[in-house]
């Protein structure tokens, strides 16, 4: 793992201006006060809130207006915890982005360390999926697996995320127990939801699918593999693939409201493929007119607004910067559009994923193509993976 120094000003923010030094004792476990300092402090946390939900104590909690965890007990103060003093170490089993030992991960979730070659990470299989009827983003797959699952009885919820009908486009994190729900859930929002944190109060006998970025399955997966009780109702985990999320204010209001003038009431899907693709039913004349100043966005065939993706990146959240995942490896199956019209590429990672994949084509709830045959959004799945990899652990 690469050495991180302090953003500046990043601890300040949350009221500490110092963090504990590091315990000089060998035997001791590492606990919230090494976690603050390498990972929280230095702006490398994602923000997925695996620590606040494994937290046995709970008094690790979730800025409701930023994505940072913080500390709420007044006896240890934001980046100290007494009960890490005494040996707890929970939060620190369970955060990704904390001293990571790759091969260590890869062997305990699928038998094996992958591959220099592998990598979009392990596969079991990669095929290009479109659900029958469609109803989601791109090819609907996802949204088709959850409600198949609920009505086969595999699944008695999901853990996805919804707009908030009060904010438009501003997501919020759910669980959904009935099948013809989730329909209401679908298409991408691409600002961040605190989706794990759904898994604080889920009763453990239930059985849950759980949809999310791939840095909120690493978080779950560590969750289960340190056999913690709160991330046992997930059986079968879907990662999105993600380059990077935006921030709320920056991307909804910033960007779309303030400087192309939207109404984010009647914006009605939002897609990126090279561009930042915005569906709305209102007048782009002055985008077309070019009276939009210092840009290049242009209005597509059916008024779709077409902003250049370098006029989008200073809303990106600072902490993308530190992912190196683009294709959710550690998921049961990844999910994303990588191009494409109207399909998903999924990649196939493990058996229950794979059962899954064959009963809905079998079911014929899915249309499915092998990968081969769509050569292009396969080359550019393995072009961003790539590129993301080479990503070091940094602040920003």
């Amino acid at each position: 793992m690469t050495t991180v120094q302090a953003a500046p000003g990043a601890i300040d923010a949350i009221g500490e201006t110092t963090c504990p030094a590091r315990s000089t004792d060998p035997s001791a476990k590492p606990s919230w006060s090494d976690l603050y300092r390498e990972v929280v402090g230095t702006d490398v946390c994602a923000g997925c809130g695996a620590c606040v939900v494994a937290c046995p104590r709970k008094v690790l909690d979730y800025s409701a207006t930023g994505t940072r965890p913080y500390q709420t007990d007044d006896e240890s103060g934001p980046a100290g915890c007494r009960f890490g003093d005494v040996g707890c170490d929970v939060c620190t089993r369970v955060c990704a982005r904390f001293r990571p030992d790759q091969a260590a991960l890869e062997v305990g979730r699928f038998g094996r360390a992958r591959r220099p070659e592998e990598v979009v990470g392990t596969e079991l299989d990669r095929v290009v999926l479109r659900a029958v009827g469609g109803g989601g983003q791109d090819g609907g797959l996802v949204t088709a697996m959850l409600a198949w699952a609920m009505r086969t009885g595999r699944v008695d919820g999901a853990v996805v995320s919804r707009h908030d009908p009060e904010q438009p486009w501003r997501n919020l994190p759910v669980v959904v127990t009935d099948p013809d729900e989730v329909l209401t859930t679908a298409g991408s929002r691409y600002t961040y939801s605190r989706n794990l944190l759904m898994l604080q109060d889920a009763p453990p006998k239930l059985r849950l699918a759980f949809v999310g970025l791939p840095c909120q399955v690493a978080g779950l997966v560590k969750g289960q593999s340190s056999g913690l009780k709160r991330f046992r109702p997930v059986v079968l985990s879907i990662a999105l693939m993600c380059s990077e999320t935006f921030e709320e204010d920056a991307f909804l209001h910033g960007l779309l409201e303030g400087k192309f003038g939207l109404d984010l009431g009647r914006i009605t899907k939002v897609n990126v493929k090279g561009r930042l693709l915005v569906h709305t039913d209102q007048s782009l004349d002055h985008v077309a007119e070019g009276r939009i100043p210092d840009s290049k966005a242009t209005v597509g065939e059916g008024n779709v607004l077409q902003i250049p993706l370098r006029e989008v990146r200073p809303t990106v959240r600072p902490q993308c910067g530190s992912c190196t995942d683009f294709a959710g490896e550690w998921a049961d199956l990844s999910a994303g559009g990588v191009g494409m019209d109207g399909w998903t590429m999924a990649v196939v990672r493990t058996p229950i994923a794979a059962e899954w994949v064959s009963a809905m084509i079998d079911a014929q709830v899915l249309v499915a193509k092998p990968a081969d045959e769509l050569a292009e959004a396969s080359a550019l799945l393995e072009r961003l993976a790539a590129k993301q990899r080479d990503r070091r652990l940094q602040p920003g």
